[in-house]
């Protein structure tokens, strides 16, 4: 449900709502829609709530959607992946 390479998935369906400039409602109904299925997701009962649970082997974990696709535009600096290619450290 986190990622998937074959469903969809929490971050999948993330990135594909920030590329089509899409916004958080969108993502909360995408998310309702596909992962509805899985035991772990559960919908919020409030319809105006912009909110999911996933229910985590700890507990339930509330997710609020807002400011999600405004987060997960932020880039990687072109700067910073040019020094990370130029860098001769095995960890980097």
């Amino acid at each position: 449900m986190i990622e998937s390479p074959k469903q969809p998935s929490l971050f999948k369906l993330l990135d594909e709502e920030c590329m089509m400039k899409g916004n958080d409602p969108n993502l909360l109904k995408k998310y309702n829609q596909f992962l509805e299925s899985n035991k772990s997701f559960q919908r919020s009962k409030d319809v105006k709530a912009q909110v999911f649970t996933i229910k985590h082997y700890a507990g339930d974990v509330l997710y609020d959607v807002t400011t999600f696709c405004e987060k997960n535009k932020d880039a990687v600096s072109e700067t910073v992946l040019q020094n990370l290619s130029a860098s001769t450290s095995e960890i980097i």
